[in-house]
C-alpha cells in the first residue's frame, strides 16, 4: 500500500516548556531565511581559494561586500562606492559605505535570485569594479 503524504508540521517549545504549533508565515520568517542564505553564502566564500574570496552577501535590508586581498582581509574603512542591481528590467542604485573591517554595506536594495550586481568601489584615487550574479 503506498504511503500517504502528510504535510510537514513545525512545532516549537514555548517559554513554559510547552509544545505548540508554529504557523507558516513567509513574512514573519523572511529574516530567518535571509540569515540562512547569508550563512550559506559566507561558507561558499570561505571555501574559495584566498585570492577569490571577495563576496557579496544579501542581508535583510541590503547587501554586504567582503573585501579580501589574497589571503588577508583588506581594510575597507577608507572605501566607498555604489552598488548597482539589475533585477530583470528593474535597476536600482545605492551607496556602498564602510562598515568597519573588510566590510562595505549597502542598505535599501533587494537582491533577487538571478540579479546582476555591480559594485563600483573607490579608495582615494583608486577605483575598481566587481561583478556578481545572485544565485
Amino acid at each position: 500500500m503506498p504511503a500517504r503524504f502528510e504535510p510537514p508540521a513545525l512545532r516549537a517549545t514555548d517559554h513554559q516548556n510547552r509544545e505548540c504549533a508554529v504557523a507558516a508565515n513567509p513574512d514573519t520568517f523572511r529574516f530567518c531565511f535571509i540569515e540562512r542564505n547569508r550563512i550559506d553564502a559566507f561558507s561558499r566564500i570561505a571555501a574559495r581559494p584566498p585570492a577569490q574570496r571577495t563576496g557579496l552577501i544579501a542581508t535583510s535590508d541590503g547587501a554586504t561586500v567582503y573585501v579580501v586581498d589574497h589571503e588577508d582581509d583588506y581594510d575597507a574603512t577608507q572605501m566607498s562606492g555604489k552598488l548597482t542591481v539589475l533585477n530583470g528590467a528593474d535597476k536600482s542604485e545605492v551607496a556602498l559605505k564602510s562598515a568597519g573591517g573588510n566590510r562595505l554595506e549597502a542598505n535599501g536594495v533587494e537582491l533577487g535570485k538571478g540579479a546582476k550586481v555591480v559594485a563600483a568601489v573607490t579608495e582615494g584615487r583608486k577605483a575598481t569594479t566587481v561583478h556578481f550574479t545572485v544565485r
